[in-house]
């Protein structure tokens, strides 16, 4: 995947340098040649400035990709993927992506440089490109929170993955709004699309940290 993923890579900074159709052509034709590789691919996320460029995965069970790289196989790092119950394809209004953090700096490690409003204000949006799709997102809530007990009547963001009714949707980010370590202005309204970056955090036990994007 090495080269591939380098060209990749060279392939997206080409998206936003240029923000052609051109260009964004050229990355959804390498993506298409990445899946041929491992079919479970759904897309490619990117942070500047950080470790995060990595292809994200998708299976039905939520648990193989924590444990196994992009070639299947074994490794504590595993994969950056999207939840089971979330769908590229037909989208549903979440997308729900879980990574492991790293000591080397690998995975979702660096997005925990959201924890610095400075490196929000200097970072606000980032690449997702699907097999069809390339594009921005601006992100609208970094917050801290933590795995539940199913008994504990609170909050619980990884819930949600889609939204039926509007009421649902607004509840969702009113909440991660609430939640936010810092001031964001920038919101999001029923029917736009959601990204939801998730990652261990060691605050509490089961800890976890949060970003939370729209698409532009």
């Amino acid at each position: 995947m090495d080269s591939l993923a380098d060209n990749i890579n060279e392939a997206i900074t080409n998206v936003e340098q240029e923000k052609s159709d051109e260009a964004e052509q050229e990355l959804l034709e390498k993506l298409q040649d990445l899946k041929k590789e491992n079919s479970d691919l759904v897309g490619w996320l990117k942070i500047s400035d950080t470790d995060i460029n990595y292809p994200v995965v998708q299976t039905t069970d939520n648990d193989y990709y924590i444990n196994h790289n992009f070639k299947k196989e074994y490794n504590e790092l595993g994969s950056i993927f999207l939840d089971k119950d979330c769908s590229i394809t037909k989208p549903t209004a979440n997308y729900l992506i879980y990574g492991h953090r790293s000591n080397g700096g690998q995975m979702f490690e660096t997005l925990t440089k959201y924890k610095d409003e400075e490196f929000y204000k200097d970072h606000t949006t980032f690449q997702f490109a699907t097999l069809d799709d390339v594009s921005e997102y601006k992100i609208i809530a970094v917050f801290q929170s933590q795995v539940y007990y199913k008994n504990q009547d609170v909050f619980k963001y990884y819930f949600f993955k889609d939204a039926s009714t509007e009421e649902e949707f607004d509840n969702y980010v009113t909440n991660i709004k609430e939640l936010s370590m810092y001031n964001i202005e920038e919101t999001a309204n029923f029917g736009d699309q959601l990204i939801t970056l998730s990652t261990c955090d060691y605050h509490v036990e089961d800890g976890r940290f949060v970003v939370v994007a729209k698409k532009v």
